[in-house]
């Protein structure tokens, strides 16, 4: 996977997630795949960037954190 930018979310994720852009649920079922940590797949909402396939958000739940 390809890493375009890397900066803290706004708000307070309790659980880990995908966000998807168009087309991109079977991408980021097997981002879920490779990282099962992350519990929630779910269209991005409108104020994420359309140019990106996936946004991934480390929640609270994630090991480690």
């Amino acid at each position: 996977y390809e890493v375009v930018a890397a900066r803290t979310a706004l708000g307070n994720y309790t659980t880990s997630r995908i966000y998807y852009t168009g087309a991109h649920r079977a991408d980021a079922e097997a981002f879920k795949g490779r990282f099962p940590a992350f519990g929630v797949i779910e269209p991005a909402p409108a104020n994420l960037s359309r140019r990106v396939a996936l946004h991934v958000v480390i929640g609270k739940d994630y090991p480690g954190v």
